[in-house]
């Protein structure tokens, strides 16, 4: 705040408390005579926008989820599936 009221750019910043997220913005407070004589802060509550931009990057980053895994043994003709969406596990047996 002391930056802004002395001269200095104002200021727009994040900032987090208690689980809740804000922007805030610092701007000089300017009387009749041009004269920089204090500050005005306003907080924006971004918690919602925040939570949604955490949200679209970790869908971004995550891994697309395996739907099934297939190995064949060449040996025994054998094709064991594991199901990622439920955990099991099943052998087909084929033959030629």
């Amino acid at each position: 705040v002391e930056t802004v009221v002395r001269g200095g750019p104002p200021l727009v910043q994040r900032v987090s408390e208690l689980n809740r997220h804000y922007l805030m913005q610092i701007a000089p407070l300017i009387d009749a005579a041009a004269q920089r004589t204090g500050a005005v802060l306003t907080f924006a509550d971004v918690s919602d926008l925040t939570r949604a931009e955490a949200e679209a990057e970790e869908a971004r980053v995550a891994p697309t989820a395996v739907v099934a895994t297939v190995v064949v043994d060449a040996h025994q003709h054998a094709a064991r599936r594991a199901d990622h969406g439920t955990g099991s596990l099943a052998t087909e047996h084929r033959s030629r």
